[in-house]
């Protein structure tokens, strides 16, 4: 069993009632879990598990993968959800994060980057020079060198105008 803090990148449905999340965690970098029965009304992860939450989390490693069997939520970043631009900054970075990272491959460097940016967001509000601060801080923590370009990472992801 492993317990961490985490940030959570995005959701796929499966099936009627399961889902699988990615989330960034301190300890363990990307986490690809299953959610078993989230989609239940009530289900005793939901509303703990929204996409750009902080959580804590609990999960197991198990033949299929891992399974979330724990999660409490320490951060919902309300003033991101209230705004419009702030919550389409935070989306892209949660994507570019999970779009660059691989799953069981830690950074604590990542981490800090992705949490303090969420944090940014929440207080200070949303500046268009946000994304090319994050787009840069994420490069040079993934290893590319202070180059900055995130066009180096070959990712297909648009950045929000």
């Amino acid at each position: 069993m492993y317990f961490t803090d985490a940030i959570v990148l995005s959701k796929t449905d499966v099936g009627e009632a399961d889902a699988v999340f990615s989330l960034y965690t301190k300890e363990y970098g990307k986490v690809r879990a299953r959610a078993q029965g989230i989609k239940k009304g009530r289900a005793k992860l939901r509303g703990h598990l929204e996409t750009l939450a902080l959580s804590h989390v609990g999960f197991v490693a198990t033949k299929n993968g891992e399974r979330l069997i724990y999660a409490e939520a320490s951060a919902m970043w309300p003033g991101i959800r209230a705004d419009f631009e702030r919550m389409r900054a935070a989306m892209y970075f949660a994507s570019l994060v999970d779009s660059a990272t691989f799953a069981g491959e830690s950074d604590p460097d990542v981490w800090s980057h992705l949490k303090s940016a969420f944090g940014a967001l929440e207080t200070q509000g949303f500046e268009k020079e946000s994304f090319e601060a994050f787009e840069k801080g994420l490069v040079r923590h993934l290893g590319y060198g202070s180059a900055g370009d995130i066009s180096i990472l070959g990712l297909s992801i648009a950045r929000p105008v």
